[in-house]
Formats: C-alpha cells, sequence, structure tokens
C-alpha cells in the first residue's frame, strides 16, 4: 500500500537544447525521493542532494547519452516544509557525447513499476535528445537496449547524501500528485516505492518538442 512520508524531496533537472533553428528549447526532468532517516530534511540541504543526484544519476544519463543537452540548474523542493519553494540548487551536468542527435521529439522511454496498483503509482520518464547510434529503425538495437535499461534500473537505487546536518539516504518513490494531500496536519505525502523499471525498445515522442527539418 501507498505510505506516507514526511521528508518527500522532489528535483527538477532543466536544461535545453538548440533547436535546428537556432532556438534554445527548454527540457526538463523530474525525480522525487523521501530520506530514510530524515536527519537532513532541512531547505539547507538542497544543494548537497543536487550535488549527491548528480553524481549518482544524472551525469551518467546526460554526459553519456544525450548530445547537446546543456544543463542550467538544478531547482529542488521539499513538499512537505509549509512555505517551501522550488529552490536553485546548483548545475546539471551537460553533455559530452560527440554525436549526431534526432530530432527532440524522439526519447528513450523508461517506465516504473511498483507493488501498488493503479495509474496512481505507476512512473515513466522520458530522456532526449538521443544519438543515432544504436538504431534500428523506430527502436533500439540491443546493445543501446541493454545500456537504457541499465540506466532504469539505476533510477531505482539508492543515493547517499551528507547534508550540513548529518548523513542520510535519499530513496526513490512514485509521488502522485492527483492524491497528494495538500495541507494535512502533519504535512506529509502519499508515495509508493517503484521495485521495477523497464527500457521500452521502440521510442517514445514528444510531440510538444517537435521541431523543424531542414532542406
Amino acid at each position: 500500500m501507498p505510505f506516507l512520508t514526511n521528508t518527500l524531496i522532489q528535483i527538477a533537472v532543466e536544461g535545453h537544447v538548440t533547436s535546428s533553428s537556432g532556438v534554445n528549447r527548454k527540457i526538463c526532468n523530474v525525480f522525487c525521493y523521501r530520506l530514510k532517516i530524515g536527519v537532513g530534511y532541512h531547505a539547507g540541504s538542497k544543494a548537497s542532494m543536487a550535488a549527491a543526484f548528480d553524481s549518482a544519476v544524472w551525469a551518467n544519463i546526460a554526459f553519456n547519452n544525450l548530445p547537446g543537452y546543456v544543463g542550467d540548474q538544478y531547482l529542488v523542493w521539499m513538499p512537505c516544509i509549509p512555505g517551501d519553494t522550488p529552490t536553485a540548487s546548483g548545475t546539471p551536468t551537460s553533455y559530452g557525447l560527440a554525436a549526431t542527435r534526432r530530432q527532440l521529439d524522439v526519447c528513450a522511454f523508461l517506465y516504473f513499476k511498483t507493488a501498488d496498483r493503479g495509474r496512481n503509482w505507476q512512473g515513466s520518464k522520458r530522456f532526449g535528445p538521443i544519438p543515432w547510434i544504436g538504431i534500428d529503425k523506430d527502436q533500439m538495437n540491443g546493445a543501446e537496449h541493454a545500456n537504457w535499461q541499465a540506466i532504469a534500473n539505476g533510477l531505482l537505487g539508492s543515493i547517499s547524501v551528507t547534508t550540513p546536518f548529518g548523513g542520510d539516504v535519499m530513496n526513490p518513490v512514485i509521488w502522485s500528485r492527483q492524491v497528494a494531500i495538500s495541507n494535512p496536519p502533519p504535512l506529509s505525502q502519499y508515495v509508493s516505492t517503484p521495485i521495477k523499471a523497464t527500457a521500452n525498445y521502440t521510442f517514445g515522442t514528444w510531440r510538444h518538442r517537435r521541431e523543424r527539418t531542414n532542406r
């Protein structure tokens, strides 16, 4: 069953890619965690949490798999702290892969399952832009799929973080905004723990990110 936590963390990764028309197109990926102990659950811990996330998760995704991606800022929000707002907390790692990318609306699609039933407790992630390498028509080839499956499995892992207030562990969760509690006493939120991650062989689409094709 979904459970209550009062140490929820939302990490938004903001970046951009220059489109074929020369316009910077914004890209935002959002991840949710909860602290295992809660000792570092304080607004002053946000920069430490963003840095730990970048080192453990985002650096590999962006540097090795997202050609053309430039990280702009981390926004960290602690919804269970009354009055807290998303705070700029460092700069995400940018791309290092020198490869031609596909159009912005083509992406790698990952989905996550929990032990709880219902759409509110399932998650998904889209990542892009992706390179032309590792492509078999509209699907990933075996090697590229194995690469994204490893990324998906990595997103199930816990992240150790040392904050100014002590050491802790960030555990990934699925947080459904549809069933979020807006103002209970005390302020807590229902979440569920992802237990399985799957990388789809077929590429996903971001229709609102379509860009013109240069002819």
